[in-house]
């Protein structure tokens, strides 16, 4: 596979459905805007709004997400918060973690997340 989409439009062409890498690049983008507007003083909390950003829908590089967004019965689960909250636990981002896991369902509880 290799164009990847982020979303799907019903009843129109693949062409008009928005592309993983620039809706991940557009999410990263405003969360630093955002983040910076909340506190610029703050390099560290900056830089994790933008890394939040571009993990939080790293699962629909999945292909059974593929397969959902264009309209096929998935082969897997849809869920697509869980491979960047993983990445960003194996890298010891705790706040991170948890801002992508519940990024459509709320924060988890830690044992939860685990």
């Amino acid at each position: 596979m290799d164009v990847f989409f982020a979303h799907s439009v019903k009843h129109q062409p693949e062409s008009q459905w928005q592309r993983l890498h620039e809706h991940l690049a557009a999410v990263a983008q405003f969360a630093e805007e955002r983040a910076k507007s909340a506190c610029a003083s703050d390099a560290e909390f900056v830089q994790a709004a933008f890394a939040a950003g571009l993990l939080h829908d790293l699962g629909k590089y999945r292909p059974e997400f593929q397969r959902y967004i264009a309209g096929k019965p998935p082969l897997g689960s849809k869920n697509h918060s869980q491979a960047g909250a993983a990445k960003a636990f194996a890298a010891r981002h705790a706040p991170i973690t948890f801002a992508i896991a519940g990024h459509h369902i709320g924060l988890p509880e830690f044992q939860e997340l685990k």
